[in-house]
């Protein structure tokens, strides 16, 4: 019988190993890498440096291959039986297919080669791509020849293409640098890096010897011998060969020419021999290897078994050959495959990488590693490091894709269930980083920061307590660990079990993150102090006990001394008492009780710290009772635990409870206080000898009526030292008092020139200008006295709900106020400029000051001590005359203009602070205490008045510092060289701004403190209506419950009639206390509170409001939504708190007083149905025994009914928290508490989900249409969108001082002057139909508009004008209901929100219809619906109404039905003209302050420059319509990163005509409607079909032409005047 053959060292390793190594780079890229280098030891240095991975590569490999046995697939059976099935799979596949593909890189570049032979022998012309597929399959096929005939017959080849690349280096050091030529070939940035990068491929060649494993005689002899051979052979034939070409061709042509060898050969035809057998046997080792590698994979249940199977006696792979044959041909198929042979270059270095890994961790770790083939430690770490470097270095990308591909395969493998018989290294690695972890914790000790519990569980029985299992894995953090003990009490037990009976079994263990031991004993105290004292060791010893606490304990003895045994241990003991019927609740609060500062503080929070890290504790609330037993300032002490909970980085609610006047048990207060907590941390107390059944039942007592606690004992590892530095940082924190600086009381102190003329000069120019300043402060003083009065009043009001109060929600009173103020203040501020200036220009231009000494010794000038001034004193000192020539007028206009216009500016603000200080006084208003606002103003004004005094005087004292300072006349000629007019003016512009935002802040001012009122209205609401239900309830408990129960006593309970009057008081108790309560409960309504209130005020941000006085100008406001916000917020902290607390109590009283109730009426029953007297008795006590628990609850129960009104009016300051409020503004109101399963619930759930359902429908719809438009139609998708591009208003507008600027035409909190201006004939008209339409036979007004140009604004104007107890809208429960709907359920609702009847209105009232184009459909029975309103309006002739519309449903109307027979007057809002345009722009950009850029200049207005804004062209876009001018001018705005806001005019914008008619229509009927539902497209459209219907809407969707809001559609606003004018061209609309 014929046996396999096997190969030697020589065939079988050097060979393959060889040709890999001396392949086509040696040829092709050798002669760039070697001119392109800097010198001959760069080339050296590469060459060398590339070695060193194949030489520790090879080195592991020869290491690992001499200590145990190699089978088939080389490098993959390593790996595996060294680093596991998964690891070594991983890699085993990436490198089979890596082999795979590189055989097919192989012969593409053969085919690369040939083709250019083939070309210039039968003209088979140039290189393409399926030229190199053909040639590419044959050699292929060749390939698959030769190596499915024999491996020998494959090996027998490579001895033949071995000595052609023999002959070939014999051929190119035989060879001539003759004829060579400069080529064509580049090498972009050819630098160290990218050199290496191309030669390193070439030696990596030397594992192909490892792939025949399997086939070798000797795998242990030949492997190493053979790879490290090749390598040394390799490493001298490059380094004998790069020296030769080095010295003998030129670096030029090296550099450009890469056929350069075969050129220089002797013999051309033998070089050319040698690459393409370089080339073949590369691509012949592969295909030898790769099926090898499948074949061990298969046998070791990877990849199928089908490729396991081996052909005759050589068990040759030819199944796994096949396979590898079709891969390398999709390869060749590719044609290109750059990308793929980098991918398969990382692939190969990777698995270098982890074969020095594995021979790394099998030297360091594994006690069974004993090779014959020895190597230093250093070496495979030395190889790793370089190669896993080398791998970024050469492609980052290929790296990751590389890495990524193979954790996927990991992934994969390590899910199967996957066992090596031999075992693997890493049971030995983790031994190993064990060993050397615990040596390095042994020598460190745990910083407190760093502290972990290590927990020792007893959980006893890990299946009946899974809560303790729970809360240890909740507790251990991310670096703790739990070790639980099983312990099973066994008295018949001698001793623990052996340790191999202590593991549980891994099908026990549900969970795997802690360590599990199953233990019997005779005691299980016993046991746990046997545990405790003997578990772990040094660097990881335990440090916590964990149990359940001992509720049933039959040794509370025992209990008690193990408790104590564990503290003398010194370990954190932690007694977890779990409730059974709660759990932990929602795992939402926990709470924690201290009665001083001790080391169980510090543990408890650390406890809780590592709580909140859980998954289930994660946004657990923390709220921490400190219960003052001593007498200590409550303030300190939560001062003391607030630092506490700083230095952890915690976030705590801190209550301190003031027990020393009670001296209550803390018992007590946590089953006040404690019983909703989730979870409650208390400190264990000391546990007195022969006393441990006392504390066991007095805590089970506590236990019954809270919820799951933890009792906490500390370790010294948890001092109390830090205590005294918190107490060190609280002093530190203690406000400090200071200083208050007193302001001067007289005028302003002149500096002395000693010179009588000129002093008295001065003195005057000083009198006359604070003669101004007195002027301007009581100009100031004057026009702000109605505003201080109008607030004085408000804050003297003793009701904050009287009529006083609710005039400050008079916005347009104040609006009209300040806007008064802000004129006379610009026109003070403006005449105080002038009369300085006036005064300035009217002194003399030069004036003489006399020197004399005692002016230079004055302390203002007795500083400078220059040249001048001594020159002067000199001269002085010889008793000359000394006088100067002072500019006097140039010097007073430098000072003023460049010092005092600073000064005025900052000072203003002095006077605007008033604003804040007003609103200040309404945030401290107290009832008890009055404030004078007039006193407050007043000083404000003396403080700004002196200031101002202060800058006269420095203006004054200026000229005279000026005069030692140097030459006059070049300090002056220096000064104006150096002024910046710019400057000047925008200080000057900054000033005249001032009154403007002086107005506005007392507007916005005004609204804070309407915000500041309705809070204090809403706190004393809910602070009412909180003691309303509780005091009642706590008075129901008293008077109904603890008297009741008082009253009964054992004479009570002898007979039954007494006991069914018991019975029946109760029940009546019961039925009352919810009749009293209920009531109460449910008439928490806000809505005639908050109704009063604004619905939308304008605030400032918080920041803006504490910088204020910093910054009082270019504030930006921002919509507060207050009515709906307050609402909401008392709906959700207050009055759903109350009902829900409210039916807790009412349940707990309940079924509390049903259960003694039922013990009544059981000895009731027992009395009258047995004469046992044991089981009466029995009875009877177990009723004593209710009676009392009753009465000790109920007392409770009526403190913690205390409590949570205590803890209720704490929320309820809320209302007073700004950052809090702020936060929760919102535009969605709250409604009041209702039945859940009430049926208009129900449909409102319904209606709810319907409508997200149909949204979800249509957004799935618009993006698969979007994507259809964009395949077909993709040049109208692009005009459509630079159309929206261009008309949208740019994100950039909403920063910066952009945002200042574009508040103007964006916002409706500006008072709208120029707009009202524009409308007083329309509101004149309003006025004379409102008196006289009685008189007259038609009694509708009609007004009309095109969408935003003021029709709502025109309405309400007027309704303000009129008595608001007759004005009265149109109510629909929906926006856009359908006629038909509202004629049916005609509602109307009056100024304060009420329903009103049409019936029961009054003659003379007036009833707005408003967009009455959202109720009318243009249909069939539109027309019928309009008139049947018609005929109702007819019926009413003493009521006036006013209906809405657009314009065009006007025009329709007027065609298709008699409305103009029943119109008194038709009213269209105004159109702006192209000089109103003007107007309206330049008053806007005037107040802004804001430069805006056209063209790189201020913008001006005009007609015939593209450098200015046409008003004429402004007009025809926007149609004269102020909402849509408002629009357009934004669309051409933009904010540059200098700052600067752009305008790009763009008048040529037009709605691009590329919709369907289909698109056209559905925005037509928009246009039309204004709003649209889904329904009403479907109706409209029903011939289309629904999913046309949808496919049109999600498309114009899509792109932003429509938007959906709820259920509804409506088109974008900022391409309504560009529709208008597409619609006008189409005749669709006239």
């Amino acid at each position: 019988m014929s046996t396999q053959k096997k190969f030697g060292t020589f065939s079988g390793v050097l060979t393959p190993s060889l040709l890999t190594i001396l392949g086509v780079i040696m040829y092709m890229r050798l002669g760039s890498v070697v001119g392109y280098s800097s010198g001959i030891f760069q080339v050296v240095l590469i060459i060398v440096f590339s070695h060193l991975i194949s030489v520790t590569t090879g080195l592991s490999v020869s290491s690992i291959a001499t200590d145990k046995k190699i089978d088939k697939g080389g490098i993959y059976y390593m790996l595996t039986r060294s680093l596991g099935l998964p690891i070594g799979g991983a890699i085993g596949l990436t490198i089979f297919f890596a082999t795979a593909l590189s055989i097919a890189l192989y012969l593409i570049g053969f085919s690369e080669s040939l083709i250019p032979v083939l070309n210039d022998a039968f003209g088979i012309g140039e290189i393409t791509v399926n030229k190199l597929r053909l040639i590419g399959t044959i050699a292929l096929l060749l390939v698959l020849a030769v190596a499915y005939i024999s491996t020998s017959f494959a090996l027998k080849i490579q001895y033949v293409i071995l000595a052609l690349i023999i002959l070939s280096l014999g051929s190119i050091f035989l060879g001539s640098a003759k004829g060579l030529t400069v080529g064509n070939d580049q090498i972009s940035s050819p630098n160290f890096a990218v050199l290496f990068g191309i030669f390193f491929p070439a030696v990596t060649g030397f594992t192909a010897g490892v792939a025949m494993s399997g086939d070798l005689k000797s795998p242990r002899i030949s492997i190493p011998w053979g790879t490290m051979l090749s390598i040394t052979i390799g490493l001298v034939v490059y380094l004998a060969l790069a020296f030769f070409i080095y010295y003998n061709i030129d670096s030029e042509i090296l550099k450009t020419n890469n056929n350069v060898l075969i050129e220089f050969g002797a013999i051309p035809l033998l070089v050319l021999g040698g690459v393409w057998g370089a080339t073949l046997s590369s691509a012949l080792g592969g295909i030898l290897g790769g099926p090898r590698i499948l074949q061990a994979m298969s046998l070791d249940l990877i990849t199928p078994k089908i490729f396991a199977k081996g052909h005759g006696v050589n068990n040759e792979p030819r199944n796994a050959l096949f396979l590898t044959f079709i891969i390398a041909e999709m390869g060749i198929l590719i044609g290109e495959l750059n990308v793929i042979a980098e991918l398969v270059a990382m692939f190969y270095m990777a698995a270098y990488l982890f074969i020095n890994i594995s021979c790394f961790l099998e030297q360091w770790s594994s006690p069974d590693f004993r090779p014959k083939f020895k190597i230093p430690i250093a070496v495979s770490l030395v190889g790793a490091i370089a190669t896993f470097l080398l791998m970024i270095q050469l492609n980052l990308a290929a790296t990751l894709v590389a890495v990524i591909v193979m954790m996927a395969f990991w992934f994969w493998l390590s899910k199967k269930d996957l066992v090596l018989g031999t075992g693997d290294v890493w049971f030995s690695v983790w031994t190993s980083i064990v060993k050397t972890a615990l040596k390095n914790l042994q020598k460190k000790s745990v910083h407190k920061r760093n502290w972990q519990p290590n927990i020792l569980l007893f959980s006893g029985g890990t299946n009946n307590r899974p809560h303790l299992i729970e809360f240890s894995k909740s507790i251990m953090g991310r670096g703790g660990m739990v070790s639980n003990f099983d312990l099973i009490e066994v008295e018949s037990a001698s001793t623990l079990f052996p340790k191999s009976h202590q593991i549980v079994k891994d099908e026990e263990i549900a969970d795997d993150t802690i360590f599990h031991r199953k233990l019997y004993c005779q005691n299980i105290f016993k046991g746990i102090e046997t545990i405790a004292n003997t578990y772990g060791f040094t660097g990881v010893d335990p440090n916590t006990i964990l149990m359940g606490w001992a509720r049933n304990t039959k040794d509370p003895k025992w209990f008690g001394e193990m408790t104590n045994k564990l503290k003398d241990l010194d370990y954190n003991i932690l007694f977890l008492d779990y409730d059974q019927d709660r759990g932990f609740g929602k795992y939402a609060e926990i709470n924690i009780w201290w009665t001083e500062f001790n080391k169980q503080n510090e543990l408890g929070l650390q406890m809780v710290k590592f709580l909140r890290n859980s998954p289930w504790w994660k946004s657990a609330t923390l709220k921490i009772y400190y219960v003052n037993n001593a007498d200590k300032e409550n303030k300190q002490i939560e001062q003391i635990i607030q630092l506490m909970l700083d230095k952890k980085r915690m976030r705590a609610d801190v209550v301190v409870i003031d027990n020393t006047t009670e001296q209550k048990d803390i018992n007590d207060h946590i089953k006040t206080r404690s019983h909703e907590a989730d979870l409650i941390l208390m400190d264990l107390p000391l546990l007195e000898k022969d006393k441990e059944n006392d504390f066991i039942e007095a805590s089970n007592l506590l236990f019954t009526t809270i919820g799951s606690a933890l009792f906490i004992e500390a370790s010294s590892a948890f001092e109390i030292s830090d205590i005294k530095l918190l107490k060190s940082d609280l002093e530190n924190v203690e406000p400090k008092t200071s200083k208050t600086k007193t302001l001067p009381t007289s005028k302003p102190e002149l500096i002395k020139s000693h010179d009588t003329k000129l002093d008295d000069k001065l003195g005057i120019l000083q009198n006359q200008l604070i003669e101004f300043n007195n002027l301007l402060s009581l100009n100031f003083s004057d026009i702000l006295d109605e505003l201080t009065v109008y607030y004085q009043q408000i804050l003297d009001s003793e009701d904050y709900s009287s009529d006083t109060i609710y005039q400050l929600y008079d916005s347009e009173y104040i609006l009209k106020l300040s806007e008064e103020i802000a004129d006379q203040m610009g026109v003070f501020i403006d005449d105080y400029h002038n009369k300085i200036l006036s005064l300035i220009n009217g002194q003399d231009k030069y004036i003489w000051f006399e020197l004399n000494p005692n002016f230079i010794n004055e302390k203002y000038i007795s500083g400078t001590k220059n040249g001048l001034v001594q020159k002067y004193l000199r001269q002085l000192s010889t008793g000359k005359l000394i006088r100067i020539k002072i500019p006097y007028k140039r010097l007073l206009t430098y000072w003023y203009k460049s010092n005092f216009t600073n000064d005025l500016l900052s000072n203003l603000d002095l006077v605007g602070v008033i604003n804040l200080n007003f609103l200040n006084q309404f945030k401290n208003r107290s009832k008890d205490k009055k404030v004078s606002l007039i006193k407050t103003k007043d000083q404000a004004i003396e403080t700004f008045q002196r200031e101002m005094d202060m800058s006269v005087t420095k203006l004054i004292n200026a000229i005279l510092t000026d005069v030692v300072k140097g030459n006059l006349r070049s300090l002056i000629a220096n000064r104006e060289e150096e002024f910046i007019p710019k400057s000047y003016k925008r200080k000057l512009e900054e000033i005249g701004d001032f009154s403007y935002w002086f107005g506005k802040n007392i507007f916005i001012l005004h609204n804070h403190k309407i915000f500041q009122i309705g809070n204090v209205i809403l706190n004393e609401f809910s602070l009412a209506n909180i003691d309303l239900v509780f005091h009642n309830l706590k008075r129901e408990l008293e008077a109904n419950y603890k008297l009741r129960i008082e009253k009964i006593n054992a004479t009570s309970l002898r007979n039954v009639k007494n006991l069914s009057k018991i019975i029946t008081s109760f029940e009546d108790a019961l039925a009352y206390t919810n009749r009293a309560i209920q009531p109460l409960v449910s008439k928490m309504e806000t809505r005639t509170l908050v109704e009063k209130f604004p619905s939308e005020i304008d605030l400032y941000p918080l920041e803006s409001i504490s910088g204020f006085l910093e910054k009082q100008t270019n504030l930006v406001e921002r919509t507060f939504y207050l009515n709906s916000t307050l609402n909401s917020i008392y709906q959700k902290e207050i009055a759903l708190k109350i009902k829900s607390i409210s039916t807790e109590n009412l349940t707990w009283l309940k079924d509390n007083t049903e259960d003694l109730i039922n013990n009544i009426k059981l000895l009731v029953f027992t009395l009258e149905n047995q004469d046992n007297k044991k089981l009466v008795k029995e009875v009877k006590d177990k009723l004593q025994e209710k009676i009392k628990d009753f009465k000790s609850n109920l007392s409770s129960f009526i403190e913690r009914v205390e409590v949570q009104r205590e803890e209720l009016n704490k929320t309820a300051s809320l209302f007073f928290n700004e950052n809090y409020i702020f936060k929760n503004s919102s535009r969605r109101e709250v409604k009041s508490t209702t039945n859940e399963n009430s049926i208009s619930s129900k449909i409102v759930n319904w209606q709810t989900l319907f409508s997200d359902q149909i949204n979800k429908i249509l957004d799935r719809i618009s993006k698969e249409n979007s994507d259809n438009y964009v395949l077909g139609k993709s040049e109208r998708l692009f005009r459509i969108r630079d159309f929206m591009q261009t008309v949208s208003i740019d994100e950039s507008l909403n920063k910066g001082s952009a945002e200042t600027y574009i508040q103007l035409f964006n916002t409706l909190a500006q008072p709208n002057q120029l707009y009202d201006s524009f409308i007083n004939k329309q509101l004149e008209l309003f006025k004379q139909i409102a008196q006289n339409h009685i008189e007259l036979n038609e009694n509708i007004v009609l007004v009309s508009g095109d969408p935003s140009s003021g029709k709502s604004y025109l309405i309400n104007s007027f309704i303000k004008t009129q008595k608001h107890q007759k004005c009265f809208k149109m109510h629909t429960e929906d926006e856009i209901l359908p006629l038909k709907r509202v004629l049916n359920t005609f509602q109307l609702i009056d100024s304060n929100n009420q329903f009103v009847q049409l019936k029961n209105i009054k003659s003379g009232s007036i009833v707005v219809i408003n967009d009455l184009e959202l109720y009318w459909r243009k249909s069939s029975g539109g027309l019928k619906q309009i008139n049947q309103l018609l005929t109702l309006i007819q019926s009413y002739p003493e009521v006036l109404f006013i209906l809405e519309c657009n314009m065009l449903l006007l025009s329709h109307l007027n065609e298709c039905t008699n409305l103009s027979e029943k119109v008194i007057s038709y009213i269209q809002t105004s159109s702006f003209s192209s000089d109103n345009i003007e107007k309206a722009l330049n008053e806007k950009n005037k107040i802004s302050g804001k430069s805006v850029i056209l063209k790189g200049d201020q913008f001006k207005f005009g007609t015939f420059s593209k450098f200015q804004v046409n008003p004429k062209k402004l007009e025809t876009l926007s149609f004269g319509n102020i909402g849509w001018l408002n629009t357009i001018w934004m669309s051409f705005l933009s904010y540059d990163e200098s700052g600067e806001i752009q305008l790009n005019p763009n008048y040529e914008s037009y709605f691009p005509d590329v919709f369907s008619d289909e698109d056209l229509q559905i925005l037509l009927q928009l246009y039309w409607h204004k709003k649209l539902r889904l329904e009403d497209f479907n109706l409209f459209f029903n011939h289309w079909g629904e999913d046309r219907v949808n496919q049109v809407l999600a498309f114009l969707k899509s792109q932003n032409l429509i938007t959906n809001l709820n259920d509804y559609f409506e088109i974008n606003k900022v391409i309504l005047p560009y529709l208008k004018s597409l619609f006008i061209n189409k005749n669709y609309i006239f």
